[in-house]
């Protein structure tokens, strides 16, 4: 297990593997997906079950993760909120699919989910960068421009181009405040700067 990259599981309830999947996740794990056996016993069934993994996705380097077939909507829905938390400050989870075998969905999972999408394309978008504090102006605001571009052909409402732009911003609101724009380099390069970036707020925000 130690040379995995990936694990793809069909898994019965098994405390044990589940603490040994968290244990390598915290070293080199970068895709996990886990399918759940439609004959688990019940009495191991708990929203706590896969707590040891939820819990280190916050500090792993995981880019991938998918749990599906959870035997009840209220665990799948219980779950997805404990995976918005954890999306609001991890920077390395591109994807999160989380569901029940049920294809009934009630309004608040709709939202949980929606919000793990939003949080997983900002992940995309170059989330960790813009929140370095040591990251260049230079490369946070090439990283927006990208980000815009690739965000224009989204269809989706809350990972179009204007939240997305909107939520990368927020992860280091100093960097566009006053004189701190462009304090990393050279007068010429901070015009060009400040030219480049007030086009593309000009552009999504009407300034």
């Amino acid at each position: 297990m130690d040379n995995l990259h990936n694990l793809n599981l069909r898994l019965y309830w098994n405390s044990d593997l589940v603490e040994a999947i968290a244990s390598h996740m915290q070293r080199k794990l970068k895709y996990l997906r886990i399918t759940i056996e439609p004959t688990v016993p019940s009495p191991n069934l708990n929203r706590d079950y896969f707590a040891p993994i939820l819990e280190t996705i916050k500090t792993s380097s995981l880019e991938k993760f998918q749990l599906i077939e959870i035997p009840y909507r209220r665990m799948a829905e219980a779950y997805q909120h404990a995976m918005v938390e954890i999306l609001k400050s991890n920077y390395t989870l591109e994807t999160a699919y989380i569901c029940s075998k049920s294809p009934y969905e009630r309004r608040s999972q709709k939202s949980k989910k929606r919000e793990i999408e939003y949080y997983t394309t900002l992940n995309q978008n170059g989330r960790a960068l813009v929140g370095n504090p040591e990251a260049p102006l230079v490369e946070i605001v090439n990283n927006l421009a990208q980000a815009a571009q690739r965000s224009e052909r989204v269809n989706s409402s809350w990972t179009s181009a204007i939240p997305v732009l909107y939520g990368l911003l927020r992860e280091a609101p100093g960097k566009w405040i006053g004189s701190t724009l462009g304090a990393d380099c050279d007068k010429p390069r901070r015009r060009t700067l400040k030219r480049k970036f007030s086009r593309f707020l000009e552009r999504f925000w009407g300034a």
